[in-house]
């Protein structure tokens, strides 16, 4: 049980999206174990989210490859300042990596 609590203390969720499968899968195996988990609370459980994703369907958008790149950055940029690391060279370093990347792979490119 620690191990899972330190895997979300170091990974936590960046979307409301992500935020709302790791609580459901958290209840759905609280559930399991317990022997509560049916197909019919499967199905009251999948009738909810389907509604709530219809109430509130920008809540569950993906983030795009480029989005994704901004956060890992905006992270990464916020622990090396922690540390009391960032300065122009570190900053000057990634952006030539980030460029680099943005190069190689299409993938990152505006739409």
């Amino acid at each position: 049980m620690i191990k899972n609590v330190r895997k979300v203390r170091n990974n936590p969720p960046r979307t409301y999206r992500e935020a709302l499968a790791r609580e459901l899968w958290a209840i759905r195996s609280i559930m399991r174990k317990q022997g509560y988990y049916t197909s019919e609370k499967k199905r009251q459980q999948q009738e909810a989210i389907k509604q709530h994703m219809a109430k509130f369907p920008d809540l569950y958008k993906k983030l795009t490859p480029r989005q994704e790149l901004a956060l890992d950055l905006i992270e990464s940029t916020r622990i090396v300042r922690r540390q009391g690391l960032y300065n122009s060279e570190y900053r000057r370093q990634l952006l030539e990596a980030v460029q680099e990347q943005i190069k190689k792979d299409p993938i990152y490119k505006k739409e």
